[in-house]
């Protein structure tokens, strides 16, 4: 059985934690919780204000089948 070519390759997923002040420590928090085959990125929220890292989210993302 063969999936869909990038199907859910880049999905956003639905779990999200924050604030987030280094990605590492975001995409270690994203493979503990949701497995080893997701990362983290930590991206700006909107409404949050300039320079400020608590405005930051660490995004779990799915990975590239």
């Amino acid at each position: 059985m063969q999936m869909a070519e990038g199907h859910d390759c880049g999905k956003k997923s639905d779990k999200w934690h924050g604030p987030c002040q280094y990605t590492f420590k975001c995409n270690k928090h994203c493979k503990h919780w949701f497995g080893h085959k997701y990362y983290g990125i930590c991206k700006k929220y909107k409404g949050g204000h300039n320079n400020d890292w608590s405005n930051y989210a660490c995004y779990c993302y799915s990975p590239c089948h």
